[in-house]
């Protein structure tokens, strides 16, 4: 029991809150694949799992983030890692980068590459999944 009481971020800052509204802004109209479930709830379950697994503050940011660029609109990503990186710092854009598949690719197409359409992600066996960190 006394090692869980090391466990965790600790208080979260200002900076976190910026980014969890910074987060729903952005991905406000947005829904996950094949269901009605706001994919706000994907990004806060990736920034919990963080902080629920000894992740600091900015990987958790990150976690909120990670998809902001990805999902910008055709040409608008590098400008939105270059805001998030004003607004958040350097250390979260470098994780938003990370996570950002096909940036580069993404500028010419419009989409990640490999993304799929018809790529199921709300079925119940990923809800299970998730349901065991709630």
């Amino acid at each position: 029991m006394n090692a869980r009481l090391t466990l965790g971020a600790g208080d979260l800052s200002p900076r976190y809150d910026d980014a969890l509204i910074y987060a729903a802004a952005h991905h406000r109209r947005q829904m996950r694949k094949g269901c009605q479930v706001p994919y706000l709830a994907h990004l806060m379950s990736v920034s919990a799992l963080v902080l629920e697994h000894e992740g600091s503050e900015v990987a958790a940011i990150g976690g909120l983030l990670h998809d902001a660029v990805e999902d910008a609109p055709r040409g608008q990503g590098p400008r939105v890692l270059a805001e998030i990186e004003g607004k958040f710092g350097a250390e979260v854009a470098g994780i938003v980068r990370a996570c950002s598949d096909g940036l580069d690719a993404r500028q010419a197409t419009g989409r990640a590459p490999g993304w799929n359409a018809s790529s199921p992600t709300c079925r119940p066996s990923h809800t299970r999944r998730w349901a065991r960190y709630g």
